[in-house]
């Protein structure tokens, strides 16, 4: 065994400076919460609208400035307000979890900041988490992926957090999958049911039940919150593209909410995808 001293040296990675982008339940609830405890990052940007955000879900929701005194930081009233500070230089990675009608603007902005700040000042390209869903409607979709390829291109990072795709077990199948150990597939089958009446069935929680006020989102409920993921990771899981949805949807008496769903999805390659979802399981989610 050698005695010899290891005089090597190694820099330790610097902590990430994150902004979060909307103060709401899930924000304050979770992501705040999660970044302060960690040792690898530094809360250095809170933007939202509202000087005091709301929630159904949470009625003790904090200020935006009580916000700022908490995790020692400055706040801002609009995206805009953010990007023109010089914090936003400082910052490496940004969270949006904000409404899902405001995803597309939000996004675009940060996307077109992204881009100019690599290509026009050679700075390191801002880390983008976005919460699904992406966006509301299929042709801000579009615009936005647009972005966000290009984005890419030149070194940025753009995720949609559908939490399922980047666990281990997701690499390991989507690997089984791509190796054609499976052989070629011709059905794939997906059910995601929850116990999530107390959400949907309830008029208060008009953000997961009703249409944003574009008039581009056609309806809302469980497919828009909850399914949402599933269908993610099977497209990640296969690399199958959609070609035809036939879709049947039962809605809530109470909100108008998709509550249970069921469709019949033709995929690339003749590839047949049944998917049904419902909130409608016993139960409540958090507690059960």
């Amino acid at each position: 065994m050698s005695t010899q001293k290891d005089n090597s040296t190694s820099t330790p990675m610097r902590e990430a400076n994150i902004a979060v982008v909307g103060a709401g339940w899930w924000s304050q609830g979770w992501h705040l919460p999660h970044l302060s405890r960690s040792k690898q990052c530094n809360v250095v940007a809170i933007i939202e609208r509202n000087v005091h955000p709301t929630s159904s879900l949470n009625p003790n929701l904090d200020a935006r400035s009580s916000l700022g005194e908490r995790y020692s930081c400055p706040t801002y009233a609009s995206i805009d307000d953010f990007l023109d500070s010089d914090v936003a230089d400082k910052t490496d990675g940004i969270i949006v979890c904000t409404p899902h009608s405001t995803h597309f603007d939000i996004g675009a902005k940060i996307l077109t900041y992204g881009i100019r700040r690599v290509e026009q000042d050679g700075a390191k390209p801002l880390q983008v988490l976005m919460e699904k869903p992406m966006t509301t409607c299929v042709d801000e979709a579009r615009k936005l992926d647009n972005l966000a390829k290009h984005y890419e291109s030149i070194g940025g990072t753009f995720l949609v957090n559908h939490t399922a795709n980047y666990r281990q077990q997701t690499k390991a199948a989507r690997e089984i999958v791509r190796s054609g150990k499976l052989g070629r597939i011709i059905l794939v089958t997906g059910l995601m049911a929850s116990p999530l009446s107390w959400l949907f069935e309830n008029p208060d929680n008009r953000g997961w039940n009703e249409p944003d006020e574009s008039g581009k989102m056609i309806g809302n409920g469980f497919a828009w919150g909850q399914t949402s993921h599933i269908l993610a990771w099977i497209y990640h899981v296969t690399d199958l593209d959609p070609d035809k949805v036939y879709c049947s949807m039962r809605h809530s008496e109470k909100t108008g909410a998709d509550v249970a769903h069921s469709a019949t999805i033709e995929c690339n390659g003749g590839v047949t995808f049944s998917l049904s979802g419902t909130s409608l399981l016993p139960g409540y989610e958090h507690a059960d």
